[in-house]
């Protein structure tokens, strides 16, 4: 059945009526406002430049947030709703807020046609007459095949007067799948999983230090002394700050591991949060996938069983083939849902560090984006077990590797993650620049045997991490150790 123009013009001001409630519904859920996560001051600053912009002056205007289902992206495009319409006062039919995904359930039409329209109606304008700002928030967009041929339309359309800015959201592999043309015109930020610092602020609205993460990654990547005592100084300050909480640090950072990695599990039942989660990564292989690659039915049983498989698994290398021959399933099926699933961002993968010719080994590491999906998963086929030592080693060492991923991801900060595919070799290999930084993790007692061995293999090592148990950080020559409940604020 065809869409008719009243049906459409129906529909905006529904959208327009409908989003205030909306807003209040995901900023205040329970009565109580939400704090904002770390992305949400940059995002802010974009929209503040935007609108105090002058005409004929460059600005950027389109925001793509690609993220994993459960980090929030709708409660954040809200947050910036809210700041809109409460601080900067800009009007209701203003801002446009549409989920591509509602657009294609209750009119089946792109989301091409309900901008047009919008602007026409509501504001009796075309793009390239546009004389206001206005905000369009596209939620979901990978739900429209044609999201990015819309904006780039509506971008270029309404360049010189610079009135329309765009924020964008999807899935992780909307910002993959865009052209390059796009990709000058647009600014990206990830969404990504909560770190420990973003944990306790949205539980406890408890503040560490100013600075803390710079001054944990100066180190990481600095290596000098400087560096070191400026950390020093300031680890001591966030734990003093840290005294504040009900419950001892090591706690919280026990409890972040296994379920913390989400806004929405903030005073969540741990039960709850797994079953959560457990629906998210169905609803990834569900809809998410099929997004990416056209799979069969019968292939959904094929990813869960490899899920299952890389959660089940101790840390080590993964070939393919020997995955492929584990599983009985068809080498190509296998490297086709790895692929996907890392599209998805539910897992990411390290190569070994190897030069050109370790780039094609087949067998890779592979971690989940949080600590908290593997132990959901963990859960969910009755494996979890929280006073299992080497169980919990396994989440810390996925919490790790993710933070990492994350730092990588949001500021550039390694250029690049490795594991060591060396005998008796530390955990990872972070590349910064022509530095190559050794990672060990450990939480038993541990010395510096791994990271001598690889410095010795890789001349381009200055300096070596230790993220271990130990009470306060502390340096040994080049050698720098990292309590690993300081290390997860970074």
């Amino acid at each position: 059945m065809m869409v008719s123009e009243s049906d459409i013009t129906k529909y905006i001001y529904s959208i327009l009526q409908t989003t205030p409630k909306l807003s209040e519904n995901y900023i205040m859920p329970y009565g109580n406002i939400l704090p904002h996560r770390s992305p949400y001051v940059k995002i802010k600053q974009f929209i503040d430049d935007f609108l105090n912009s002058e005409k004929g002056k460059p600005v950027e205007r389109w925001l793509v947030l690609p993220g994993l289902r459960g980090t929030g992206k709708t409660t954040l495009i809200f947050q910036m709703y809210d700041y809109l319409r409460t601080e900067t006062h800009v009007k209701n039919e203003d801002f446009l807020y549409l989920s591509a995904s509602d657009v294609r359930t209750y009119l089946d039409i792109g989301i091409r046609d309900i901008i047009l329209y919008y602007l026409k109606e509501i504001h009796r304008t075309t793009p390239v007459n546009l004389d206001k700002k206005i905000f369009i928030f596209i939620d979901e967009a990978h739900f429209d095949p044609k999201w990015e041929e819309t904006i780039k339309m509506l971008y270029d359309r309404t360049v010189g007067n610079d009135n329309l800015f765009f924020v964008v959201t999807g899935s992780s592999s909307i910002s993959l799948e865009m052209s390059t043309d796009s990709v000058r015109r647009r600014k990206k930020h990830s969404i990504l999983p909560m770190n420990l610092q973003e944990y306790i602020k949205l539980k406890y609205k408890k503040f560490p230090p100013h600075g803390t993460s710079e001054f944990i990654r100066n180190v990481i990547f600095n290596g000098d002394e400087i560096s070191f005592n400026n950390h020093y100084e300031n680890e001591k300050k966030l734990f003093r700050k840290m005294t504040e909480l009900p419950n001892p640090l090591d706690v919280e950072l026990k409890d972040f591991i296994f379920h913390g990695g989400f806004p929405f599990a903030i005073n969540m039942d741990p039960f709850l949060i797994y079953e959560k989660i457990a629906e998210l990564v169905d609803k990834i292989i569900c809809d998410d996938l099929s997004l990416i690659y056209h799979y069969k039915t019968g292939s959904r049983i094929d990813i869960t069983k490899i899920l299952i498989f890389l959660a089940l698994k101790l840390a080590g290398e993964v070939s393919q083939p020997k995955l492929s021959r584990n599983l009985q399933i068809p080498l190509a099926r296998v490297n086709q849902t790895l692929d996907a699933l890392e599209k998805t961002h539910l897992l990411f993968s390290l190569k070994p560090y190897e030069g050109p010719s370790g780039m094609i080994r087949d067998a890779w590491k592979y971690y989940f984006l949080s600590s908290t999906i593997k132990a959901s998963l963990l859960h969910k086929y009755g494996r979890l077990d929280r006073t299992d030592n080497i169980m919990f080693g396994e989440l810390v060492e996925n919490a790790v590797i993710s933070a990492f991923f994350r730092m990588m991801k949001t500021i550039d900060k390694p250029t690049g993650i490795f594991y060591d595919p060396g005998k008796g070799g530390v955990d990872f290999l972070l590349t910064y620049g022509e530095k190559v930084i050794p990672v060990e993790v450990c939480c038993g007692k541990k010395d510096k045997k791994q990271t001598h061995r690889t410095s010795k293999r890789i001349r381009k090592v200055k300096h070596k991490i230790i993220i271990s148990n130990e009470e306060k950080s502390k340096q040994e020559d080049d050698v720098y150790y990292i309590p690993l409940k300081t290390f997860l604020f970074s």
